[in-house]
């Protein structure tokens, strides 16, 4: 079955000591299918960002999003996070890899991820710069009218004591 299932198994022991085992597939409803939508997200937001589509990475986004990282101030609104983060999609090709998902709490149309990342970047000339190799993110989605979730704000940040980012 798909993500958007959960194994179930059940068993019951007869009278003659003899386990019955039979598995089903129950659909994911509620929170279980809001955590999948959740994951699926950080999953779209690394396979978009390594595509060097900006578009298909702003297009997670809410137009009101924010987006703050290290050593620069927050970055407000779906025009401005285009504007600073083009450059970086422009000269850099990029690897991020979701290493770790350590939380994943929704409430209600309110959503968290919090996981540990690896950024490699190379420039145009294929020399590798350094990128984030101990990253750290916390993201906040908001559910949309339609059920879908868009990042509201995105925070992320290395857990090394000095990190060097490209500048634009």
């Amino acid at each position: 079955m798909g993500s958007n299932h959960t194994l179930r198994t059940n068993s019951i022991k007869s009278t003659t000591n003899q386990i019955f085992l039979w598995v089903d597939y129950m659909p994911l409803k509620g929170p279980e299918m809001d955590i999948v939508a959740l994951k699926g997200m950080l999953d779209d937001y690394a396979r978009h960002f390594n595509s060097g589509n900006i578009e298909e990475w702003l297009s997670l986004w809410n137009r009101n999003g924010v987006h703050m990282m290290h050593s620069v101030p927050a970055i407000v609104g779906i025009d401005e996070i285009r504007i600073e983060m083009e450059p970086i999609f422009r000269n850099y090709t990029v690897e991020l890899t979701i290493n770790e998902i350590l939380d994943v709490i929704v409430d209600h149309d309110i959503g968290l991820t919090r996981c540990n990342y690896t950024l490699k970047m190379k420039n145009s000339k294929g020399k590798r710069v350094p990128g984030i190799p101990d990253g750290k993110t916390l993201t906040i989605y908001e559910r949309q009218p339609d059920g879908s979730w868009e990042i509201t704000y995105d925070c992320s940040n290395s857990n090394s004591r000095r990190i060097s980012f490209p500048s634009k």
